[in-house]
Protein backbone atom coordinates (compact mmCIF):
# COMPACT_ATOMS: atom_id res chain seq x y z
CA UNK A 1 0.00 0.00 0.00
CA UNK A 2 2.82 2.43 0.84
CA UNK A 3 4.46 1.76 -2.52
CA UNK A 4 1.27 2.59 -4.43
CA UNK A 5 0.81 5.82 -2.49
CA UNK A 6 4.43 6.77 -3.14
CA UNK A 7 4.07 6.10 -6.88
CA UNK A 8 0.89 8.20 -7.06
CA UNK A 9 2.60 11.00 -5.11
CA UNK A 10 5.59 10.95 -7.48
CA UNK A 11 3.28 11.11 -10.50
CA UNK A 12 1.31 14.00 -9.02
CA UNK A 13 4.46 15.96 -8.17
CA UNK A 14 5.88 15.32 -11.64
CA UNK A 15 2.65 16.40 -13.30
CA UNK A 16 2.35 19.50 -11.11
CA UNK A 17 5.97 20.50 -11.78
CA UNK A 18 5.34 20.29 -15.51
CA UNK A 19 2.41 22.71 -15.17
CA UNK A 20 0.00 20.04 -16.39
CA UNK A 21 -2.99 18.91 -14.35
CA UNK A 22 -3.61 15.22 -13.70
CA UNK A 23 -6.66 15.39 -15.96
CA UNK A 24 -4.63 16.98 -18.80
CA UNK A 25 -1.89 14.38 -18.33
CA UNK A 26 -4.45 11.57 -18.58
CA UNK A 27 -6.01 13.07 -21.70
CA UNK A 28 -2.60 13.34 -23.40
CA UNK A 29 -1.73 9.74 -22.52
CA UNK A 30 -5.12 8.51 -23.77
CA UNK A 31 -4.74 10.38 -27.07
CA UNK A 32 -1.14 9.17 -27.49
CA UNK A 33 -2.19 5.55 -26.92
CA UNK A 34 -5.07 5.89 -29.39
CA UNK A 35 -2.75 7.32 -32.05
CA UNK A 36 -0.04 4.70 -31.49
CA UNK A 37 -2.44 1.77 -31.63
CA UNK A 38 -4.17 3.10 -34.74
CA UNK A 39 -1.04 4.19 -36.61
CA UNK A 40 1.38 1.33 -35.85
CA UNK A 41 -0.46 -1.23 -33.76
CA UNK A 42 1.97 -0.40 -30.97
CA UNK A 43 4.96 -1.65 -32.95
CA UNK A 44 8.01 0.50 -33.58
CA UNK A 45 9.88 -1.06 -36.48
CA UNK A 46 7.15 -0.42 -39.06
CA UNK A 47 6.90 1.78 -42.13
CA UNK A 48 3.75 3.46 -43.40
CA UNK A 49 2.62 5.81 -46.14
CA UNK A 50 4.87 3.94 -48.59
CA UNK A 51 2.62 5.08 -51.42
CA UNK A 52 3.32 8.73 -50.57
CA UNK A 53 6.39 10.88 -51.27
CA UNK A 54 7.25 10.99 -47.56
CA UNK A 55 6.98 7.60 -45.83
CA UNK A 56 6.29 7.40 -42.10
CA UNK A 57 8.26 5.33 -39.62
CA UNK A 58 7.98 4.08 -36.09
CA UNK A 59 5.55 3.68 -33.24
CA UNK A 60 4.07 7.15 -33.85
CA UNK A 61 4.41 6.94 -37.65
CA UNK A 62 6.28 10.22 -38.01
CA UNK A 63 7.37 11.37 -41.43
CA UNK A 64 11.01 12.41 -41.07
CA UNK A 65 10.31 15.99 -42.11
CA UNK A 66 7.46 16.34 -39.58
CA UNK A 67 9.62 14.83 -36.83
CA UNK A 68 12.43 17.25 -37.58
CA UNK A 69 10.04 20.21 -37.68
CA UNK A 70 8.41 19.28 -34.36
CA UNK A 71 11.70 18.62 -32.58
CA UNK A 72 12.86 22.09 -33.65
CA UNK A 73 9.64 23.64 -32.32
CA UNK A 74 10.05 21.66 -29.09
CA UNK A 75 13.64 22.83 -28.68
CA UNK A 76 14.92 19.23 -28.64
CA UNK A 77 17.52 18.93 -31.43
CA UNK A 78 18.93 15.77 -29.86
CA UNK A 79 15.82 13.68 -30.65
CA UNK A 80 16.28 10.91 -33.22
CA UNK A 81 13.57 9.99 -35.74
CA UNK A 82 14.11 6.23 -35.49
CA UNK A 83 14.24 6.16 -31.68
CA UNK A 84 11.04 4.82 -30.12
CA UNK A 85 11.32 6.81 -26.87
CA UNK A 86 12.00 10.00 -28.82
CA UNK A 87 8.95 9.39 -31.02
CA UNK A 88 6.73 8.86 -27.98
CA UNK A 89 8.08 11.96 -26.24
CA UNK A 90 7.56 14.09 -29.33
CA UNK A 91 4.08 12.66 -29.94
CA UNK A 92 3.06 13.66 -26.41
CA UNK A 93 4.62 17.09 -26.91
CA UNK A 94 2.71 17.49 -30.18
CA UNK A 95 -0.60 16.55 -28.54
CA UNK A 96 -0.03 18.96 -25.62
CA UNK A 97 0.79 21.75 -28.06
CA UNK A 98 -2.15 21.33 -30.44
CA UNK A 99 -0.47 19.43 -33.28
CA UNK A 100 -2.38 16.14 -33.04
CA UNK A 101 -4.17 16.98 -36.30
CA UNK A 102 -1.02 15.78 -38.08
CA UNK A 103 -2.08 12.17 -37.39
CA UNK A 104 -5.11 10.86 -39.28
CA UNK A 105 -5.86 8.65 -36.27
CA UNK A 106 -6.13 11.57 -33.84
CA UNK A 107 -9.53 12.15 -32.26
CA UNK A 108 -9.51 15.74 -33.57
CA UNK A 109 -9.69 14.33 -37.12
CA UNK A 110 -12.62 11.99 -36.48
Amino acid sequence: MKVIILIVAIILVTVNNSGESVREYGAVEKEALQIVMCESGGKHDVWGDLDKPYPAYGIAQFQKRTFNYFKKLAGKPELKWKNQDDQLWLLRWAIRNGYSKHWTCASVNK
